[in-house]
């Protein structure tokens, strides 16, 4: 086709086709794009959790405060440990003198963690967890799970944590 001497430019139609297929392709890409962010903030709040909790088995095994007391009569610490509550963005450091119930019986708060990244939320099917770090080997008494999950808790990521204070972590999964 030959174009007269004075055409210059696009036709309206041709703009009309060039944005309508932009559209389209954009459209295509957004919601792949949402899951993309869901995804990645909860694996950044999965990293923010276990870097938390080795930052307390950190400190339990520097014996930090292992010179403290609590409680009447005055009894030892030997734990640091962190509480996570069900449905909470937020978690709880503290040092005890046991390890036996989730909160214990006797424990100081050293302080509340910053809120988890886009929203995550804990879910922890079984109630309240406390993960112990013991002073005198940093080992914790019993294993325990935690999962990190979106706010309508339909994708969680695992965080493991064993009683040789192993933290470990899997990859997005439906909750239990």
């Amino acid at each position: 086709m030959v174009l007269p001497e004075k055409s210059q430019g696009f036709t309206l139609i041709e703009i009309l086709i060039v944005v309508s297929v932009v559209t389209m392709i954009t459209g295509a890409f957004l919601p792949s794009f949402s899951n993309y962010i869901k995804t990645q903030s909860l694996m950044q709040a999965k990293e923010q959790v276990k870097s938390d909790i080795r930052n307390v088995q950190n400190r339990a095994l520097a014996g930090s405060v292992s010179e403290e007391t609590l409680g009447t009569p005055a009894e030892k610490i030997n734990y640091w440990g962190v509480q996570f509550k069900n449905g909470s963005g937020t978690y709880d450091y503290f040092t005890s003198v046991d390890a036996e119930a989730c909160p214990p019986s006797k424990m100081s708060s050293k302080g509340i963690s910053p809120a988890l990244v886009g929203g995550s939320l804990l879910y922890l099917p079984n109630g309240n967890v406390c993960i112990f770090s013991s002073i005198l080997s940093g080992d914790s008494p019993v294993e325990n799970t935690i999962y990190i999950s979106d706010l309508n808790k339909k994708a969680c990521v695992p965080i493991i944590v064993n009683k040789a204070g192993l933290v470990a972590s899997g990859g997005i999964t439906i909750c239990p």
